[in-house]
């Protein structure tokens, strides 16, 4: 294989624009062209493949054919992947955060009803804010 050199980097990779690794482009070979070209040889390879199934000294080896043999004449088995989808809605958690954080700093509903809210009770309001500017006013 006779790859022109190509200008690189000092860490290896491939400075842009100054050619291509493949400049033939990707083959213009379709797998219909090679299939009509190869299959005529496939009972030919089924025996082989079958024969290292049968034959091969070693266990490994004869897997390996018995596996592409199975897969190839019976299909890979599917393979089930069990997934769940969960939506988040950003809008809703942050509705309820606020309505949370609300809640935790509002003054209690008798307190509003008996119209006590903005009372004071000493330095401090009925609802525990301290009121610092009219507690200095006073």
């Amino acid at each position: 294989m006779n790859v022109p050199a190509l200008a690189r980097r000092r860490n290896g990779q491939l400075i842009g624009g100054r050619g291509s690794l493949n400049p033939a482009g990707r083959p213009r070979i379709s797998i219909g062209q090679l299939r009509e070209t190869y299959a005529h040889k496939l009972p030919i390879l089924f025996d082989r493949l079958f024969w290292i199934a049968t034959h091969a000294t070693s266990e490994r080896v004869q897997i390996a054919a018995i596996s592409e043999l199975l897969d190839r004449l019976l299909g890979k088995p599917q393979v089930t992947i069990e997934a769940t989808h969960t939506s988040v809605s950003v809008a809703e958690l942050y509705k309820a955060a606020m309505l949370k954080a609300s809640r935790a700093n509002s003054v209690p509903s008798e307190q509003m009803v008996e119209g006590k809210a903005n009372e004071t009770d000493g330095d401090n309001l009925i609802n525990g804010h301290a009121d610092r500017a009219g507690a200095a006013r006073d």
